[in-house]
């Protein structure tokens, strides 16, 4: 029914980028940790796909409200942690002004889709 040799292509392509977006993950960790903006840009972005999709799709429902909070509760604890608790295991300073950017950005996006 599949062609294996189709598969195992597919599956070594994903390999290879799946290898390769870790490794720049980890050299570019200072900037990914660190810079704020790209915390933002890169951590709290998760949800504007789906509204996009919602939008060009002219649908009324999306994932239910608790599922979207869970998601951005687990995807927003780390950030949030090393931008407000001044004892984080990477000895980050704080910063309360970005943090509190960072959970209204993704709360906006929340509020967009339950709309």
């Amino acid at each position: 029914m599949f062609d294996e040799q189709y598969l195992r292509k597919r599956l070594t392509w994903f390999y290879i980028i799946f290898y390769v977006v870790c490794f720049t993950a980890v050299v570019f960790q200072d900037f990914l940790l660190y810079n704020t903006w790209a915390i933002i840009i890169f951590n709290s972005t998760l949800w504007i796909p789906q509204i996009a999709h919602t939008y060009i799709k002219r649908l009324r429902k999306g994932p239910s409200i608790q599922f979207a909070c869970a998601i951005f509760a687990m995807q927003s604890f780390m950030p949030l942690y090393l931008k407000m608790d001044s004892n984080n295991f990477l000895d980050q300073e704080p910063d309360s002004l970005s943090a509190m950017l960072l959970f209204f950005f993704m709360a906006l996006q929340l509020l967009i889709m339950k709309r």
